[in-house]
């Protein structure tokens, strides 16, 4: 496990705020490897000059950048739908370790 930190700096509240998160490392030898930290992602966020709620998240599932599939999932309403299978999914997302991207919307 590694320890990971964050730095902000938002001067004024976007309408929309996306966040990356580096899902992959490349090592010494050259070879790029996939970060698989579960991440608790909070459906709600409250940094400074920062208020939103989430909207979106973009997953990888695969073992590395040569190869996988990015899906797309977004909150309709009150359920969670993912471009993968058409179907609703559960909010199990935001404790995923497959995590790319996340939107929120203030």
């Amino acid at each position: 496990n590694a320890l990971h930190s964050c730095t902000n700096s938002i001067w004024h509240q976007p309408k929309c705020s996306i966040i990356l998160v580096n899902r992959f490392l490349q090592k010494e030898n050259g070879i790029i490897e996939k970060i698989k930290t579960k991440l608790n992602c909070n459906p709600y966020v409250n940094v400074p000059n920062f208020t939103g709620k989430m909207i979106s998240v973009i997953t990888h599932l695969g073992p590395n950048t040569s190869s996988g599939h990015y899906i797309a999932t977004i909150k309709v309403g009150k359920d969670w739908c993912n471009d993968y299978s058409i179907t609703l999914t559960n909010q199990e997302i935001f404790l995923s370790d497959e995590a790319y991207l996340l939107f929120y919307i203030k």
